[in-house]
């Protein structure tokens, strides 16, 4: 497999990261920062509920820089949100296309969904932070809870996790 030219690597925008992720074509950017997502928040209040939570601790009293810094980040959010919307209109597949939806209103509830989110945010930290992910962190804890959910709940078996992990 070829490794692609600097210029291509360029060329890639966030709604193209994310067709090129479901079709297999997603390469990396040629480096990564220094920072390492909280995926426990992530993962547990998801894109909206983080929203949610930057506007609860906005609330109340505040000085005039704190009041701009809690401004600036939901604007940032909400701006996020309608990305993942407009990513669900491009996607590849309606499979795709549901899980963003969904990841746009709620955390995840399966895999897919998970697997998803973790892209998801990659890209969001990158394009809207400015700041590249570092550490896609340890999957094998992030992904379990949504594993064996899938599979006690016959959305998955092992094989379908595998292929689901490894395509």
């Amino acid at each position: 497999r070829r490794q692609p030219r600097n210029e291509e690597i360029a060329r890639l925008s966030g709604l193209e990261d994310i067709k090129n992720y479901e079709s297999r074509g997603y390469t990396g950017f040629l480096d990564f920062g220094h920072t390492a997502p909280d995926y426990k928040n992530i993962f547990g209040l998801g894109l909206s509920g983080l929203l949610e939570r930057l506007e609860r601790h906005a609330e109340g009293e505040h000085t005039e820089s704190e009041r701009k810094y809690y401004e600036a980040g939901i604007r940032v959010w909400r701006a996020a949100l309608k990305y993942v919307e407009r990513a669900a209109n491009e996607a590849c597949n309606e499979r795709q296309a549901t899980a963003l939806r969904a990841l746009a209103k709620r955390p995840p509830e399966t895999l897919y969904e998970a697997i998803q989110l973790s892209f998801l945010y990659y890209v969001i930290q990158h394009r809207f932070d400015g700041a590249n992910v570092r550490t896609l962190g340890r999957l094998d804890e992030i992904y379990e809870p949504f594993r064996a959910a899938d599979i006690a709940a016959g959305r998955l078996d092992e094989e379908g996790v595998r292929r689901l992990v490894s395509d």
